[in-house]
């Protein structure tokens, strides 16, 4: 008797220690679950084996008597939990357990089935996805419990679907419709993901009273996508992001200010000109709209606090982002202000993709990831910022960005390099103030350059004899005579092009007439940092 009832324990414990923390299903759920291998039904027929095979319990496969797969415990370690294909009766997969999908293993799995319904499952440990449906319509999946998945819902080319009331948390993505339409995706919470919701080339989609909380980089990411009707959603700490390709992924959609961020409400605004924008916004995103301002703003714990596409002649100013994903980001945007503005916090303060003739100045960047990133953009100013103590770089180029002018600009304290001009040529670097980046000091050390070029033609100073090129805290001697205030020898670059600053300065630069208003107070500051700089060298 004894050793029966140690057995027994012991098989209590294994089962309940099979789970981690948080993996731990509901105590009530796991008691009314029994043991099955996995299930794999191909075909209407199908159905029609044992319940051995089929875990079917009941039914007839008609909209009103469907077949029901329900209360199992299935370990999806060696193929699909439970796997239906090619069925075009009506079935119920409910109340099963469902676990430890590996490799290309998922715990539900559904392929051109037609009236079939998912609810009330928990699915959790896969490294694939919990539920995927492909090629398939008129599925509803609702009320299931999906956590420590890659993908918790998947549907791929599925369409006329509702996905509706389910918990997804503690996943890379919640719910992933790709390639498909006409899906209603509604009162779904989505906490603690990577991404909450992501509507991938997808058109006519609806996404309706969801919640998404604490999600790390996005709440609902609309990407590739058209016409998605998006109301009525609470985001905290997170936000709707929007990309793509062409200007129907971004001027499209209907987004209203139901959608609440943060408490406020998402501002998204299309088509318009001379628009004046109301006050309070959780977030604001224009496409497709000219001759307006985003002033005095602030955004905190939100994707991204400012969103332009196709875009031209607006002024973002005195903004200020914290703890966003991007702060403020441009797609296909030129001839735009961003001036006076404060992020940090950030992946990226501010980020500029394939958008040309920007003007971006007098704007502090400071405490991010990466300060200000230009990606494919041409022609811009980048000018009296405050770029410092970024994680990465303070401002870098990728992916062919040309013939930009980057000048009197404090780029201090980055862990990485000061700037980073990985691809792009016709640039001209001048006048910026290079202080302490990449781990130099006021001793030139060659393994920790301030700077890395990448790319070829570039220029780290103006034309002329001498010309003038920029200020490194660790290259500020010899200048023999003549006194000019120039290095006598250039400022080698990190990079496999041997670019480098051929008049480094001596001193910080004084203001250029131009530009003097926007950068006299940061002069001031400069000067007053070196005052107790040397003095404390003096000491």
């Amino acid at each position: 008797m004894v050793i029966a009832v140690v057995a027994v324990l012991c098989s209590v414990f294994t089962c309940l220690t099979a789970f981690s923390e948080n993996e731990m299903p509901e105590r009530s759920r796991i008691s009314a679950y029994t043991s099955h291998a996995p299930i794999y039904i191909n075909g209407d027929v199908g159905f029609l084996g044992s319940n051995a095979s089929t875990g079917i319990s009941c039914g007839s496969g008609t909209t009103t008597d469907p077949y029901i797969i329900e209360g199992w415990d299935i370990n999806a370690t060696s193929s699909d939990g439970i796997e239906i294909r090619n069925a075009n009766v009506s079935f119920i997969i409910r109340n099963c357990l469902v676990y430890r999908g590996t490799g290309s293993t998922n715990a539900i799995f559904l392929y051109h089935c037609s009236s079939g319904r998912i609810f009330n499952n928990s699915c959790t440990n896969c490294t694939n996805y919990g539920i995927e449906v492909e090629r398939s319509e008129g599925i509803e999946i609702s009320n299931n419990t999906c956590w420590n998945n890659r993908f918790t819902i998947r549907l791929y080319l599925t369409n006329d679907s509702i996905i509706s009331n389910n918990t997804c948390h503690d996943n890379q993505i919640g719910i992933f419709p790709y390639l498909s339409r006409n899906l209603t995706i509604s009162n779904n919470t989505c906490t603690a993901n990577e991404c909450g919701l992501q509507v991938f080339m997808s058109d006519g989609n609806i996404i309706l009273d969801n919640v998404c909380i604490n999600n790390t980089d996005y709440a609902v990411h609309l990407s590739t996508s058209r016409y998605a009707l998006v109301s009525g959603n609470t985001m905290t700490n997170d936000g709707i992001l929007i990309t793509g390709n062409e200007l129907l992924n971004y001027n499209s959609h209907s987004i209203d200010s139901t959608n609440m961020i943060n408490g406020m409400p998402a501002i998204y605004v299309t088509n318009q000109s001379g628009f004046v924008l109301p006050i309070g916004a959780g977030q604001i995103i224009l496409a497709n709209c000219t001759n307006m301002a985003v002033t005095d703003r602030g955004f905190t714990d939100v994707c991204v606090g400012v969103e332009l596409a196709y875009c031209s002649n607006i002024a973002v100013t005195r903004v200020i982002c914290s703890d966003t994903a991007w702060g403020i980001y441009l797609y296909a945007s030129s001839n735009n202000d961003i001036y006076d503005c404060n992020c940090s916090g950030s992946d990226v303060g501010i980020r500029i993709g394939y958008s040309n003739g920007n003007e971006v100045y007098g704007n502090n960047c400071s405490g991010n990831v990466r300060g200000i990133e230009l990606m494919s953009s041409d022609w811009s100013d980048i000018s009296g910022n405050i770029v410092s103590n970024n994680s990465e770089h303070g401002i870098s180029l990728i992916s062919m960005s040309d013939r930009n002018n980057i000048k009197n600009n404090l780029i201090e304290n980055n862990t990485a390099y000061g700037i980073w001009l990985f691809s792009g040529t016709l640039n001209r670097i001048w006048n910026n103030t290079f202080i302490d980046n990449n781990g130099a000091t006021v001793t030139y050390d060659p393994g920790h350059i301030q700077a890395m070029d990448d790319a070829i033609n570039n220029w780290w100073n103006t034309t002329g004899t001498p010309g003038y090129g920029n200020y490194w805290s660790d290259w500020t001697t010899p200048d023999t005579s003549p006194t000019d205030g120039i290095v006598d020898a250039p400022y080698v670059l990190d990079g496999g092009v041997s670019s480098q600053d051929e008049y480094p300065l001596t001193l910080i630069p004084m203001p250029i007439p131009e530009f003097l208003d926007a950068i006299i107070p940061i002069i001031a500051t400069l000067g007053l940092f070196l005052l107790f700089r040397f003095r404390r060298e003096e000491r």
